[in-house]
């Protein structure tokens, strides 16, 4: 089925021009999310929906992550995790931010800063005086965020080694960004 190129552009402006509208409407109806510490039925809904992992392995709890939910209208729409590794050796020890993710609908609207806002809120309450994130580097929604939060990019050579053979693991370039927490940073 051939589409030409002015329609094939009509229809993504449709589809743009309708996420835009859906996403001022929700603005202006003042749609309330909550950022809450997941319940094990949050992390059901993050498992299936989500992600969509039915039929694996459910989730088990584990005392060094803390996962965090974004709640709209009783629906997970966003997750991130805390991760504590400080037993953990060279660039994967300390606090680490993993999978914060929010639904595509959802985006946009500062989902995502609050998410990642909470778990570094959380990680200086444990005493963390670092957090760490690992980024594709073709996420560039994602290292913007970072980078208006206080990440900044790390460049030394144990580094650069190491992302370099997660690449020839992987075939993905990666980021790999950290953050001094302080009360003053944490300020906002």
């Amino acid at each position: 089925m051939y589409i030409s190129p002015k329609k094939l552009l009509s229809i993504i402006l449709v589809q743009v021009q309708g996420l835009t509208i859906y996403r001022l409407i929700a603005s202006l109806r003042g749609q309330v999310v909550e950022i809450r510490e997941a319940s094990d039925r949050d992390m059901v809904q993050v498992k299936n929906d989500l992600f969509r992992t039915r039929g694996k392995a459910d989730y088990q709890y584990d005392p060094k992550v803390i996962n965090i939910v974004a709640i709209c209208r009783e629906h997970v729409v966003g997750f991130g995790q805390l991760v504590n590794r400080l037993e953990g050796i060279g660039l994967y020890g300390g606090f680490w931010i993993h999978g914060l993710y929010v639904r595509p609908r959802y985006r946009r609207m500062g989902i995502g800063n609050m998410i990642a806002s909470e778990l570094i809120d959380r990680a200086q309450h444990q005493g963390a005086e670092e957090i760490h994130i690992q980024v594709e580097e073709t996420n560039r929604p994602a290292v913007i965020l970072y980078h208006e939060l206080g990440f900044s990019d790390k460049h030394d050579s144990e580094t650069k080694m190491f992302l370099d053979r997660i690449f020839e693991q992987t075939g993905k370039r990666y980021v790999f960004m950290s953050m001094p927490i302080s009360d003053s940073i944490r300020s906002r």
